[in-house]
């Protein structure tokens, strides 16, 4: 299971903040992860409470910069305005669609 599923966005503010790194989650007390609400702490604990958890470093940049393309598209911007504009070739655009998840 992913960081994704099980935080859905916080994973990001996760990563963000502790990418890279392994953390402990306790299963009592307090958890001192300001980054996340109280809800996704509880979450967090309810699936690795007692344990040490890795937390991936996750490309966050490239997922937003692949939202801001898509976005840029449904609104209208035409393909090759869009390939220029956030440095990536047209194929590549297509294949950021093939692949994309909305959030």
């Amino acid at each position: 299971m992913e960081l994704t599923d099980i935080l859905g966005e916080e994973a990001y503010l996760l990563m963000e903040e502790y990418g890279g790194t392994t953390i402990y989650v306790p299963e009592y007390g307090p958890m001192r992860l300001e980054c996340l609400s109280q809800e996704g702490q509880d979450r967090l604990r309810r699936y690795a409470g007692g344990a040490y958890i890795y937390v991936p470093r996750g490309d966050i940049d490239r997922k937003r910069r692949n939202d801001a393309i898509v976005n840029s598209l449904r609104s209208g911007e035409q393909l090759k305005v869009v390939a220029r504009k956030f440095h990536v070739s047209e194929r590549h655009i297509y294949n950021i669609l093939s692949n994309y998840k909305p959030k």
